[in-house]
């Protein structure tokens, strides 16, 4: 399964300060995506056992929601977020 890209890389131009935009670019992996999704973490300066793929696919496998590690990219800098997906009302 490849990454998805829900927001193409864009160009802010529009910014108060007159500085030139950033290039970026936000990827939601799942946990099928184990190999982009290590990628991604290597691109952090720390990161343990709790931001891996295979922590979140247990909690997907225990019914405990679905799991997605949103990845941001800007000018050399990489943000990487893994969430536990789940219904805020689950009746």
């Amino acid at each position: 399964m490849k990454p998805t890209n829900d927001m193409s890389p864009s160009r802010n131009s529009d910014r108060p300060d007159g500085l030139p935009g950033d290039e970026w670019s936000l990827t939601i992996l799942r946990t099928a995506d184990d190999a982009a999704w290590r990628q991604a973490l290597v691109a952090i300066a720390e990161h343990d056992f709790h931001h891996m793929a295979g922590y979140h696919r247990i909690a997907e496998q225990r019914g405990e929601g679905s799991a997605a590690l949103f990845v941001y990219r800007s000018t050399g800098y990489t943000i990487a977020l893994p969430l536990l997906l789940r219904a805020v009302n689950p009746r």
